[in-house]
């Protein structure tokens, strides 16, 4: 349930010095859940990081090693995290 994320995302932010970011956007959101690995490799799919999404759902989850698509993912992702406002859970 988003219960459990929502109590991960309070949790690991002070365990870990993590930090979460919200992109408010018109268009929509970004969705995909991806993960790039060391600027090598590029993991895509439908995976949530909660016990339910590993134990429960049915996910898919592809991992890409072509370095233009690692590339441009990571253009993307910079773009989005430099235009994100950090998320304050003492808010």
């Amino acid at each position: 349930t988003n219960e459990h994320a929502l109590s991960a995302a309070t949790i690991l932010p002070r365990a870990s010095r993590l930090e979460l970011r919200v992109h408010h956007s018109s268009r929509g959101e970004f969705h995909l859940k991806s993960m790039l690995v060391d600027d090598a490799a590029l993991c895509l799919g439908s995976v949530n990081l909660t016990w339910s999404s590993a134990h429960l759902n049915a996910e898919v989850m592809s991992c890409l090693k072509e370095r233009d698509v690692v590339r441009r993912h990571r253009l993307e992702f910079e773009h989005l995290w430099q235009h994100s406002a950090p998320l304050r859970l003492d808010d």
